[in-house]
């Protein structure tokens, strides 16, 4: 449970991250579109794993 906050904070702070490499040159949004990526593919995966967590307790 407290891994799973741990982690949807650590995606959480991917995406923001992610914002202000957007904002300047070409190369950067590419960075910024992999970090994005990274953490919805993190908050989904979590978000999943809670869901079986919960529906097995």
């Amino acid at each position: 449970m407290r891994l799973t906050l741990a982690l949807n904070v650590l995606a959480l702070i991917c995406w923001i991250a992610a914002i202000p490499w957007g904002i300047q040159s070409s190369r950067s949004k590419l960075v910024s579109r992999i970090l994005s990526i990274a953490g919805i593919v993190l908050m989904l995966t979590v978000t999943i794993r809670w869901y079986i967590f919960l529906q097995t307790h």
